[in-house]
């Protein structure tokens, strides 16, 4: 199989293999994929544990935007916060205001999602660390 050649450098016969496939599967190769496809181990892990977390994390599609969105605020990624809004507008179905409503750091009109949404971004910003009450709160919402 012919290597995919990536700005100038010729990647591994993995990323080669990711690269098309995602390819096949999106119609195109986001940005990020093709960088990371300079390092196999990298563009692997990601989009390994990228579909686990889709297929097995036991978040519906729009939960599971809330939750991108929420991480792209807080580490200020206007790349992930694009890509995400775009999935989540057209993929996901998410309800408009309330990605706008991420974006724009302002309250989500949805109790359940906004909920999941601070959490999200708690957990972003303290390293995995929570109180008990906002442990309670997720839990009460129902997750």
């Amino acid at each position: 199989m012919a290597h995919l050649k990536l700005q100038e450098e010729i990647t591994s016969e993995v990323s080669t293999n990711i690269i098309n496939e995602t390819k096949k599967k999106l119609g195109f190769v986001p940005n990020m994929y093709k960088k990371l496809a300079h390092n196999s181990a990298l563009l692997d892990a990601h989009t390994y544990s990228y579909a686990s977390f889709r297929v097995n994390a036991g978040f519906t599609p729009v939960e599971q935007e809330v939750i991108l969105l929420s991480v792209a605020y807080v580490n200020n990624c206007e790349y992930c916060m694009a890509a995400h809004s775009f999935a989540a507008d057209n993929m996901s179905k998410v309800p408009t205001e309330v990605t706008n409503a991420i974006r724009n750091g302002e309250p989500i009109p949805d109790s359940k999602l906004s909920v999941l949404s601070e959490t999200t971004k708690i957990l972003e910003e303290r390293r995995g660390q929570m109180s008990g009450t906002e442990i309670q709160d997720i839990i009460s919402a129902g997750y």
